[in-house]
């Protein structure tokens, strides 16, 4: 098996490091001595912190979003799995790891457009992957005619969003249990109809 790159060692210590602590509190020296690399080395690799993030966010994505493409089981399950998969991840964290997607658009502003910008993308990629999987559902006739797949996959992830905060918070899984039971239990199920 090949060593990872320092530059994939800096990658996955900034995605450890911004998901427990949030941008704003992560040094670039965090980062390093996370990665075990000189910190002179970072620059060898990244512009700035910011772009460094852009990059991590979109190996975070990379590493969350993979359950939808597993197209052996019906688009409804999948979804759901993947909601189980996220939420494992948070778990095994103990809640103390929040959604790097979610920390990033809590802290970014007009003053980091770069940041803005990717996280914006995250958001318009995984809500349309989403809406992809909705799509198919309704194709299959799990969905009605009259739902829109658009807005059903924003407001689905708004609030798996809002259930990672909230657990992060309590530190239990209580807030991503009414998520699920709500979601798959109660509106998908409505919107059959």
């Amino acid at each position: 098996m090949p060593r990872p790159s320092l530059k994939g060692r800096i990658l996955d210590a900034a995605v450890d490091q911004l998901t427990a602590k949030g941008f704003g509190a992560t040094s670039v020296q965090d980062i390093t001595d996370a990665a075990g690399a000189p910190k002179g080395s970072f620059y060898n690799h990244f512009q700035s912190k910011e772009q460094l993030a852009t990059e991590a966010l979109a190996l975070y994505l990379a590493n969350v979003s993979g359950g939808l493409q597993d197209m052996s089981r019906p688009p409804l399950v999948r979804l759901r799995n993947q909601f189980e998969s996220l939420i494992a991840y948070a778990e095994n964290g103990y809640f103390e790891h929040g959604c790097l997607m979610g920390g990033l658009a809590a802290f970014v502003d007009e003053n980091q457009p770069l940041i803005q910008q990717a996280v914006g993308a995250a958001y318009t990629d995984v809500t349309s992957a989403i809406a992809a999987v909705l799509g198919e559902a309704k194709g299959r006739g799990e969905l009605a005619e009259r739902v829109n797949i658009s807005d059903l996959a924003a407001v689905i992830f708004d609030a798996y969003e809002g259930a990672f905060l909230r657990a992060r918070v309590e530190g239990r899984r209580y807030p991503f249990d009414a998520f699920l039971s709500v979601i798959f239990g109660q509106l998908l199920p409505s919107l059959a109809r």
